[in-house]
């Protein structure tokens, strides 16, 4: 693993290890997880969601290491958000270090022939790969804790754990066997 992982993986950790949860003001706030896109209705490499129609009502996956860890359905849009769960110890384990090794992937279970007919010869899985994109933060947990906050505020991935989100992207979908 990277040095960069290494730290981020660090980070994850001690955040899951104080319980998951971080106080922002008053309220307690539980850092989660998620992914959010929109499923195209195309077979082949690197697909331009932008550029062909959705895929209304797809079955998703997310899946790390080979295990499923997340399930949702896409709307008659095309449009997903999948919540893979707070950031405590249960997810960096089965979910963030799978990512920093590019081992996560959202797979789609419905065939692609259901939106549309056409594609009912496409080979393989519509799959995309998943990367964590996370948004850096000056306010709220970072700016309140002198110490970690300004030997961690221009840090983007601890200033976004911090902040509550952690988002995950999708790469392009691509239908390769």
């Amino acid at each position: 693993m990277a040095p960069k992982s290494l730290f981020l993986l660090a980070a994850l950790l001690f955040i899951a290890g104080g319980g998951g949860q971080m106080r922002c003001g008053a309220a307690a706030v539980t850092p989660s997880a998620t992914v959010s896109g929109v499923v195209p209705c195309s077979a082949g490499n690197d697909i331009n969601a932008a550029e062909v129609p959705p895929f209304p009502n797809a079955v998703l996956q997310a899946v790390c290491a080979n295990k499923v860890v997340a399930n949702t359905t896409a709307g008659v849009d095309g449009t997903f958000t999948m919540n893979l769960g707070p950031i405590d110890k249960d997810l960096v384990g089965p979910v963030l270090e799978p990512m920093l090794n590019n081992q996560c992937s959202l797979a789609v279970t419905t065939p692609l022939a259901n939106c549309n007919a056409s594609l009912a010869d496409a080979k393989g899985t519509l799959t995309a790969p998943l990367q964590l994109q996370i948004s850096a933060t000056t306010d709220g947990l970072v700016s309140g804790l002198p110490i970690i906050g300004g030997l961690l505020a221009g840090l983007p991935i601890v200033g976004g754990l911090l902040a509550g989100t952690a988002k995950i992207s999708a790469g392009p979908f691509s239908s390769e066997v």
